[in-house]
């Protein structure tokens, strides 16, 4: 999976809190829905382990954020609301 010309412009040392990450989730979502693989890809289909895959690779300040319930789930429970996907959970 490639990487968005512009997420190698980001701090990836710079961590962030869970608030700018719930912020920030949708312009994430939208550079990876702009990937070659991932165009044409209903959003039902959407996948959230290729997701995660690719924000480790872009984005990797994104799933350290402190949470009760960890990064990864925070981000999942975004991914299946901003992607119609809530009836999976």
């Amino acid at each position: 999976m490639g990487v968005h010309p512009r997420a190698r412009s980001y701090n990836r040392c710079a961590a962030v809190k869970k608030t700018e990450a719930k912020a920030q989730f949708g312009t994430w979502l939208a550079q990876w829905r702009c990937l070659p693989d991932q165009r044409g890809v209903q959003s039902q289909d959407l996948d959230i382990d290729r997701f995660l895959r690719w924000l480790r690779e872009a984005h990797p300040e994104a799933l350290q954020f402190r949470s009760t319930m960890g990064a990864s789930n925070d981000l999942e429970s975004w991914f299946a609301h901003a992607t119609d996907q809530g009836w999976k959970y």
